[in-house]
C-alpha cells in the first residue's frame, strides 16, 4: 500500500509465464508493474487480462504461421 495516498493505492509487479512440461523449462512471456487505487481495481484487472490475452494471440499466431511453413 502506497503510504503517500492514506494506504488507498498498490504498486504492483506481474509475470506473466507459459508452464513447461516435465522436459521443457517454463518461459517467460511478459511482465510490468503498475499503481491501482481502490476506485479503478476494475479497470485494473481488465486492462491485466487484455495485456495478457494480446500476448497470448501472439502466440498462437507464430505456432499457426510455424504449422504452415514447409521445414522440409
Amino acid at each position: 500500500m502506497d503510504p503517500d495516498d492514506g494506504g488507498n493505492q498498490t504498486i504492483y509487479n506481474y509475470t506473466f509465464l507459459i508452464k513447461g512440461d516435465e522436459r521443457t523449462l517454463d518461459s517467460y512471456l511478459s511482465g510490468g508493474v503498475g499503481v491501482c487505487g481502490k476506485q479503478r481495481v476494475q479497470s485494473c484487472a481488465i486492462n491485466l487480462m487484455t495485456s495478457l490475452g494480446e500476448q497470448v494471440e501472439l502466440i498462437r499466431q507464430a505456432i499457426s504461421g510455424a504449422q504452415k511453413s514447409d521445414f522440409r
